[in-house]
């Protein structure tokens, strides 16, 4: 089934003066930072499998660079920096490009074993 709107200029069947729809509402805003962290999640979880998840779930914090590129990544527990796995997903936060600002961003987020 197709809808089709009403006319907004006054020239359909019924010639009714303009018609004004209600704004759309916005929907929820894609944050762009999440997009590019979310096209990363496999590339983290192979991270991962590979090495092995020593806790069930870890805090990653990163500051993102004006160009857009990770400057520092850092794991809670800390434990886990020194580690084959916190360098596997240092690196793969490393090729991630994020949007360029005029400032650093903070970006914090969990990672975890179950999913």
């Amino acid at each position: 089934v197709t809808v089709t709107p009403p006319p907004v200029d006054g020239t359909g069947p019924d010639r009714d003066p303009v018609v004004k729809r209600p704004p759309t509402p916005p929907g929820p805003a894609r944050n762009p930072y999440n997009v590019a962290l979310q096209g990363n999640i496999a590339s983290m979880k192979k991270c991962a499998v590979t090495h092995g998840a020593p806790v069930a779930k870890m805090q990653v914090k990163m500051v993102v660079s004006t160009n857009g590129r990770s400057k520092t990544v850092e794991f809670e527990p800390a434990a886990i920096n020194g580690t084959p796995l916190g360098a596997c997903i240092k690196n793969v936060l490393s090729d991630v490009v994020f949007p360029a600002a005029t400032e650093e961003k903070n970006l914090s987020f969990s990672v975890s074993a179950s999913g």
